[in-house]
């Protein structure tokens, strides 16, 4: 197979020799070029996308390749489908040309190949004037033309051609014996460039609990209600509580042994004892929260990609998440509370354990 990148650089040059063919064999006998065909086709699909206020997909030399080796196999092998007699989807055939897609999106990150299929034929069979069948040979533009009709007459390949997501495409086409015309077309989602290297951030836990607490106050401040000074004693406790969440693998108030909050600040020689009036409340308060590292995963050839949280983005969705569950808030917002501590540790696997300890 001649690489992609070739024939792309001489596109011009294929199209001329395509129809000087045509116009001296004439229509009957002029050869279908498939690489001329494929441009075509992508042509005539950006027409479509201009008609929406769509930008035109780019070309993408190394999804052609991709797209070509499909139709090949269709044509080759006798069927018409998305996944292959190897059951490969898309995504996993492009994987093996070592072809990845993806898309930022802040809080995510989307991989994959978009695919659409069609089978076109090289004639048009119709009745003459005397009752018996005629055929009659397509153009290479009229086979493209038709090709994109149809597909924009279909919702699924009408979404796909018209997504606006979709920045570039590849398409392969193959002929067959009998004249049967196997197009297949890839799209690339978005243009987001996944990093070779892609270290874990350091991020400095003593900072990041005081952005926490920082974040606490914030709440606080917003109902007018006093900020909570910061306790290195009930820190030191909720550092050890979220270190041995991490160490022994669990995520709760009580330690496996059944020990609370109090129980365990009380071991650490720290007491709290709040008294209103003739009524003495004893023990602490707590929040816990598991966050992580990264946002997201993505597995590509067999590579681990991650979408990182920033510094801010950890102790913002930790703040967020806890003013979303009605228990901790109601910690965070209790006006008899006036101090704090917080707690964060980060295992090796990125799991983030936060304890929050009021008094």
């Amino acid at each position: 197979m001649e690489p992609m990148n070739l024939w792309i650089e001489k596109k011009t040059v294929f199209l001329i020799i395509f129809f000087i063919l045509q116009s001296f064999y004439g229509e009957e006998t002029a050869k279908i070029s498939e690489n001329v065909l494929a441009l075509q086709i992508h042509g005539f699909v950006n027409e479509e996308r201009k008609k929406t206020g769509l930008p035109s997909l780019e070309w993408n030399d190394r999804l052609a390749v991709v797209s070509k080796q499909h139709s090949e196999d269709m044509a080759k092998n006798g069927f018409f489908d998305y996944i292959n007699l190897k059951d490969e989807d898309p995504s996993e055939r492009a994987q093996k040309y070592g072809v990845s897609c993806a898309k930022n999106y802040g809080d995510t990150i989307k991989t994959g190949i978009a695919e659409n299929i069609i089978k076109e034929t090289l004639f048009i069979e119709k009745m003459n004037s005397n009752g018996k069948k005629e055929r009659k040979a397509k153009t290479s533009e009229e086979i493209a033309k038709s090709a994109v009709s149809i597909m924009m007459q279909k919702k699924e390949n009408k979404e796909n051609i018209l997504d606006p997501e979709f920045e570039s495409e590849g398409i392969g086409v193959s002929i067959d014996k009998d004249g049967n015309v196997f197009i297949t077309q890839d799209f690339c989602i978005g243009s987001f460039q996944l990093e070779e290297k892609n270290q874990k951030p350091f991020i400095d836990v003593n900072l990041l609990e005081k952005k926490i607490h920082e974040l606490v106050n914030m709440e606080r401040e917003k109902r007018r209600i006093k900020k909570l000074q910061w306790s290195d004693e009930l820190s030191r406790i909720a550092r050890k509580h979220s270190t041995d969440m991490a160490k022994r693998n669990y995520f709760a108030h009580k330690t496996p042994e059944g020990k609370t909050p109090s129980e365990r600040a009380e071991e650490n020689g720290f007491v709290c004892q709040k008294k209103y009036g003739s009524y003495i409340r004893n023990g602490i308060g707590e929040n816990i929260f598991q966050n992580h590292i990264y946002k997201s995963i993505a597995y590509i050839g067999g590579k681990a990609y991650y979408d990182y949280r920033t510094f801010d983005e950890i102790a913002e969705s930790t703040v967020e998440g806890w003013m979303k569950s009605e228990g901790h808030r109601e910690n965070i917002l209790f006006v008899e509370y006036d101090s704090e501590g917080i707690g964060v540790v980060i295992s090796d696997s990125g799991e983030i354990y936060i304890t929050e300890n009021f008094c």
